[in-house]
């Protein structure tokens, strides 16, 4: 309540009562309230709004830059070799088949994180945990990548000890895995290395790690790695093109197994990515 005094003057100018007045002034103190809520709403709208539209924009930016460049080479490398197949002697026809299969592989790997991501934004990502055998997803990786590494002379290697189950999406896993795999590749020069293990984080976790010797992440990219508006795309040791996409996803997966993500990184001596999953709990 709010009260207010007004003095009643006689006609000696002298005071001769006052009049006192309660006002209940809880509404307008509840008026007030909601306006500052309503203010606070529109400021974090506003700041959900702009961080929208710069993630439209990287996504479009993505798609139209990054996806056309591999497209571009495969585009261009097979019209020379149909122009020329009769010029080109075995060697020069393996060397182009090679580059095509190489932008080929880089398309179809932003394809598939550009899906994965915006399936993930609009919640059509379906998460289905269960018993998963880590270890098996490793090895498959390993096998599955192995011929990009060889090709860079870089060795890849999963070091199991014991035998890992999670409680997680196996794709999901699989599919972080495979993007932290491919970036160690990427940035690992000539007979570089790239290891893969996993083990106990915790009574109740395990962490799975990928390291390699390769160039390091430069220092002002370190805080953008996981923020898809941020442009982090930087070029491999063999000139790779890459968009920082596959990071943001591994982010976004990671989170909806209840884990987190981060790393370690020297530059010129290498980087080591971890993550966390559940254990599997035998009932």
């Amino acid at each position: 309540a709010n009260t207010t005094l007004t003095p009643v003057i006689d006609n000696n100018n002298n005071v001769d009562k006052i009049i006192a007045i309660d006002s209940d002034i809880s509404k307008l103190k509840k008026a007030e309230a909601e306006i500052l809520q309503q203010k606070e709403e529109i400021l974090t709208q506003r700041d959900e709004l702009q961080k929208l539209n710069a993630t439209k924009d990287r996504f479009f930016s993505i798609i139209a830059h990054d996806l056309r460049g591999p497209l571009g080479t495969v585009i261009n490398s097979t019209g020379i070799i149909l122009e020329n197949y009769d010029l080109f002697d075995d060697e020069d026809r393996k060397k182009m088949l090679t580059e095509i299969h190489k932008s080929s592989l880089t398309t179809y790997n932003l394809l598939e994180n550009l899906l994965n991501w915006s399936r993930s934004q609009r919640g059509e990502l379906k998460f289905h945990p269960d018993k998963v055998d880590v270890n098996l997803i490793l090895t498959e990786v390993v096998e599955l990548l192995n011929v990009s590494a060889v090709n860079k002379r870089i060795s890849l290697n999963f070091e199991e000890t014991e035998q890992y189950f999670a409680f997680a999406d196996e794709n999901m896993v699989s599919t972080i895995v495979r993007n932290l795999v491919n970036n160690a590749i990427k940035f690992t020069g000539e007979n570089g290395r790239v290891l893969l293990k996993v083990e106990e984080y915790d009574a109740h976790k395990l962490v799975i790690s990928v390291s390699d010797t390769g160039v390091g992440i430069p220092e002002n990219n370190k805080s953008k790695l996981f923020k898809i508006e941020e442009q982090t795309t930087s070029l491999g040791t063999n000139n790779e093109k890459g968009t920082g996409l596959g990071l943001v996803l591994c982010y976004e997966l990671v989170k909806k197994n209840q884990g987190e993500i981060w790393f370690e990184s020297t530059a010129n001596v290498g980087t080591v990515f971890y993550f966390t999953l559940q254990k599997w709990i035998e009932s």
